[in-house]
């Protein structure tokens, strides 16, 4: 957030600069240039945390439920801190629309690719190795190539 009040990580809450709140910790202004990033780092690592492991452990009717309501949960506490974008297609498209620098766009994309390695890097250690392979009986490389392009 600027000092003016304007919003710079495409949060959708009301934009503040009051610092006296009880509830938000003071922190040297240094430090402050982090938070979304540490949040969007988080986000993003339990996002995809959560997802790997209902995809190879999960109880198939119930990880629907499971990462929405993690996702839900994550918007309601990095929202208002960084925007909530966990997804670098999400930063992208809000690079391209304008709702967030350029500079931003860059290190958020990184954050969220670490972040993702990071949680996927723990989701191995965890579970047995499993190699997830395509069904290639329905679908070939070509089909696969074109749906990512579009």
């Amino acid at each position: 957030m600027t000092s003016s009040g304007s919003m710079d990580y495409g949060s959708a809450g009301t934009p503040t600069t009051e610092r006296d709140s009880k509830w938000v910790p003071v922190l040297p202004d240094y430090m402050l240039h982090f938070v979304p990033y540490m949040a969007e780092f988080v986000g993003t690592f339990l996002l995809t945390f959560t997802t790997g492991s209902c995809v190879l452990w999960g109880i198939e009717d119930w990880n629907y439920t499971a990462l929405g309501f993690t996702q839900m949960t994550l918007m309601y506490i990095f929202a208002p801190v960084s925007g909530g974008n966990f997804n670098p297609a999400i930063t992208l498209s809000m690079g391209f629309c304008g709702k967030l620098k350029w500079d931003v766009v860059r290190s958020f994309i990184l954050v969220q690719v670490v972040a993702s390695c990071f949680a996927a890097g723990i989701i191995s250690l965890m579970f047995e190795p499993v190699v997830v392979t395509p069904n290639t009986d329905v679908f070939t490389w070509y089909d696969a190539f074109f749906c990512e392009a579009v």
